[in-house]
């Protein structure tokens, strides 16, 4: 999918929704967040990365979002990299 830009890194909200590559459908960003096993004091310095529509695009760890994937007729991507310090 065409990515809304500008794009924006923001705190995670209550309630994010996050479809990482490959996942059948949108989990709770918390959810995976758990799963993963992140630190709560991690968890709450991690970036958001979203479109202009606040679809979640990436979180550091994570694989980047479905629904904006590099596919065949891609023209241009974008690589995102996070450290923390």
């Amino acid at each position: 999918a065409e990515t809304g830009f500008p794009l924006f890194a923001r705190s995670r909200l209550p309630g994010d929704r996050f479809r990482p590559l490959g996942a059948p459908g949108t989990r709770k960003l918390q959810d995976c967040l758990v799963d993963a096993k992140v630190p709560l004091s991690r968890r709450n310095r991690l970036p958001v990365v979203t479109d202009r529509s606040g679809q979640i695009l990436w979180v550091p760890g994570f694989p980047p979002g479905e629904n904006h994937k590099i596919v065949g007729n891609s023209r241009r991507a974008l690589w995102l990299t996070y450290r923390e310090g």
